[in-house]
């Protein structure tokens, strides 16, 4: 069965070719109403994913998400090559929520999370290194999630449900924009972000589509109530 969302999400994209539609909760997302770079071989829920090269990325540029505020930023990805990808920087895997924080590899091929202060002039509350080795995510589908609680200031990772890693947060004056930014070798699905903590402790990975139970199957566009498609 689907799983319902608690509040309704700021973007949901399943990338999946059976008719189910992405919500969008606010206006002006770009364009992405057709399904190419959709990949019916590589799926964990549905029928299909989103195929990604080191060529393409995609900007959600108006998700709007408050880091001071519980969020949630989560996606299924099926690595295929090991990512270059130091400081954030170069064609590889990212997922990247400004001024949230930025997945990124080291030297060394290990998953680093930079939690982000300013953009200009740049500084980070934290560079947490080491998490897990690049090449254990390689050819199968790991779930990456994101997530902040206010009442206790925590930020968290989780690789598959297990948290990788946390920092407290010792204050919230940091810079902070709305962007999720992916840049991916390989292939992405359920594809979340929400203004809502989902998980302070490991939990099981969903193995069904989420949905928001108000409207599980409309795109709600505030600007022009129009659905976007699939995708």
């Amino acid at each position: 069965m689907p799983i319902n969302l608690p509040i309704e999400p700021a973007v949901l994209c399943h990338f999946n070719s059976n008719p189910m539609r992405n919500h969008f909760k606010q206006p002006n997302y770009p364009a992405l109403s057709d399904q190419i770079g959709l990949d019916t071989s590589k799926k964990i829920i549905g029928t299909s994913s989103k195929l990604f090269t080191n060529t393409t990325a995609v900007l959600f540029n108006a998700i709007e998400l408050d880091n001071k505020k519980d969020y949630t930023v989560s996606y299924y990805r099926y690595e295929t090559s090991i990512p270059n990808n130091l400081n954030g920087n170069g064609n590889s895997t990212m997922l990247e929520a400004l001024g949230f924080a930025a997945l990124f590899t080291d030297n060394s091929n290990n998953y680093c999370l930079e939690l982000m202060k300013s953009a200009n002039p740049w500084s980070a509350y934290a560079e947490l290194a080491g998490l897990w080795p690049a090449s254990s995510d390689l050819n199968k589908w790991v779930h990456i999630e994101f997530s902040f609680q206010l009442s206790t200031k925590i930020f968290r990772i989780f690789r598959n449900g297990i948290i990788m890693a946390s920092f407290t947060f010792p204050d919230l004056n940091g810079y902070y924009s709305s962007n999720v930014w992916i840049k991916e070798i390989g292939n992405i699905q359920e594809l979340l972000a929400i203004q809502y903590c989902l998980h302070t402790a490991n939990f099981t990975p969903p193995t069904e589509p989420y949905v928001w139970i108000d409207k599980p199957d409309v795109i709600r566009d505030n600007a022009s109530n129009k659905l976007h498609g699939y995708i």
